[in-house]
């Protein structure tokens, strides 16, 4: 039996649809909220007795179970429950049953159970990284992922909860980095990134391949757009989008008529705000910011209307959307630094650097020709298919299960 612990998620579909696909009715999957209660989550102390979870804290007020906001079909049945709390526990039930267990992201709160986790049992444990708990919370990686006017802007956009958030930031990287290191199995596609975690973090790290991001499960092909003369920045409104410098420079080049989709739905509000501000003084009617929530078929039109791509991002980040963009034909840029970039030229992939964007090579904004949009495709088809995902997802079981009987 594997042990999935997942805060209620857009990924949750995807994972209960890969791992019934490769172990059927073997996995409980335990998911939760943030519990709404008067003694923060980061006072909360848990330990393991007799095989289960326990807390001081279990007896808190206001805690409530719930269907997930984020699942809407094959996970409609998960209750989501918040997370410290007697449900919560129960659901995870006894520890010894479990052959497997694995974090989806290792946040804070996942990374204290980790450590009790390792402590007591000889359970293979598999981190597999969302990317915030590392950029957002490890000094190592927050300190380098904002560009220099980037970072300018957002001091005027700091509120007293993000001082807040840079108080308590530092004792939760320590629980963090103590989980990473204690952690054998690292679960992500790019394995560039995960040289960079190897590195920087724990050298003892093993890489599992595994993806959220099926692609064929995922887009809906039939919504195909009438034409791709839109140009899309960012994935949402967070900082690390370093849409200020992005912005600058494309506001120097002759983009014609074309629209600037920018998508801030979600992510820092007051950075939000001031990001629409800027791109409307600087594009005027061109620019295009995605304010509201769109379905997924809404946002892949969005997407595939798209011709060119670019993500300003120094950091690993919206993944998927670079996925989904180079299936639906676009002509991506990311940073050279971005460990994206590099693992997408290794698999031969066309992918594009913001470096090379500039006056004199102002020609460079067009979209991605026919023979190699169709190559791009045909790559991604044999890593990102549910088929290649699942397929490499059964071997992890098997290989992980063959070494806890053994």
């Amino acid at each position: 039996m594997i042990l999935h612990i997942s805060q209620d998620d857009k990924f949750l579909d995807t994972i209960v649809k890969i791992f019934e696909s490769a172990n059927k009715d073997q996995n409980n999957y335990v998911v939760w909220h943030q519990p709404n209660v008067k003694i923060p989550t980061i006072l909360h102390h848990y330990f393991i007795k007799d095989n289960q979870f326990k807390s001081y804290f279990l007896k808190q007020k206001h805690i409530i179970s719930r269907p997930s906001l984020y699942s809407t079909n094959i996970t409609k049945n998960i209750k989501v429950n918040s997370f410290g709390s007697e449900q919560f526990f129960e659901q995870i039930g006894d520890l010894s049953k479990y052959t497997i267990v694995i974090f989806h992201s290792l946040v804070y709160n996942h990374a204290k159970l980790a450590v009790l986790i390792k402590a007591k049992y000889n359970i293979p444990v598999i981190w597999a990284p969302f990317g915030y708990e590392v950029y957002n919370m490890l000094p190592e990686f927050r300190k380098a992922i904002l560009l220099p006017e980037t970072k300018k802007f957002v001091s005027i956009t700091k509120s007293g909860s993000d001082t807040l958030f840079d108080l308590i930031t530092p004792f939760k990287a320590r629980i963090i980095m103590r989980a990473i290191n204690k952690i054998k199995y690292c679960a992500i596609a790019i394995d560039t990134e995960f040289e960079l975690y190897k590195k920087i973090l724990n050298p003892k790290l093993k890489q599992l391949w595994f993806s959220y991001y099926p692609l064929d499960y995922l887009i809906n092909e039939t919504v195909i757009p009438e034409e791709k003369s839109s140009i899309l920045i960012g994935n949402s409104a967070v900082p690390s989008n370093n849409h200020y410098e992005i912005f600058q420079l494309l506001s120097k080049l002759d983009l014609g008529v074309r629209k600037l989709i920018t998508p801030l739905s979600y992510g820092d509000h007051d950075y939000g705000l001031k990001i629409n501000e800027l791109g409307y003084e600087l594009f005027g009617d061109n620019f295009h910011p995605l304010l509201d929530f769109l379905s997924l078929d809404d946002y892949n039109k969005t997407v595939n209307s798209c011709g060119v791509v670019i993500m300003n991002q120094v950091r690993q980040q919206a993944f998927g959307n670079i996925l989904s963009a180079l299936w639906f034909g676009a002509k991506v840029f990311l940073r050279p630094q971005n460990t994206i970039y590099q693992y997408l030229k290794n698999l031969g992939i066309f992918v594009y650097s913001i470096d090379d964007i500039s006056n004199e090579n102002s020609n460079i904004i067009q979209n991605l020709d026919v023979e190699k949009a169709s190559s791009n495709k045909e790559i991604l088809r044999n890593y990102y298919s549910l088929n290649h995902i699942v397929t490499s997802t059964k071997k992890i079981i098997e290989n992980l299960d063959f070494k806890k009987n053994n």
